[in-house]
């Protein structure tokens, strides 16, 4: 439960950060979208970042049972999406074109990184 909690703090305030950054300021999301499209090197070290992040989580918190299991699963999306970004980085910025152009796609991510930050935070420092 240890290193629950200590993920989890550190986590769920950055993914509450950054889905009330997507709220607010919606309208620059599309463009921020379009300029990594065509950033291939900002997508592969991202990528990196994500699959670093991810193998750390997955390697120190095995925990499959409880409200843990969010922070395993955060994990492996994040090694998955690292690996993504790493290995097919133009079907990535295919694929944030095609969200791009409509700032409503973003919406729903948004609030789930909201959701997801707040329930992480609240463990953490509850």
């Amino acid at each position: 439960m240890e290193h629950s909690k200590f993920i989890a703090g550190l986590v769920g305030p950055v993914a509450l950060a950054l889905g009330g950054s997507m709220l607010i300021n919606g309208e620059i999301f599309p463009a921020m979208l379009q300029q990594i499209q065509n950033n291939f090197p900002l997508i592969v070290i991202s990528g990196v970042l994500a699959l670093v992040a991810g193998l750390a989580i997955v390697r120190t918190h095995p925990i499959w049972s409880g409200w843990p299991v969010v922070v395993t699963i955060l994990g492996w999306l994040l090694v998955i999406g690292g690996l993504m970004r790493i290995v097919l980085p133009r079907q990535m910025a295919e694929l944030a074109a095609g969200l791009s152009p409509n700032p409503v796609l973003l919406t729903i991510p948004a609030a789930v990184l909201c959701l997801v930050g707040a329930f992480l935070s609240y463990k953490a420092y509850s």
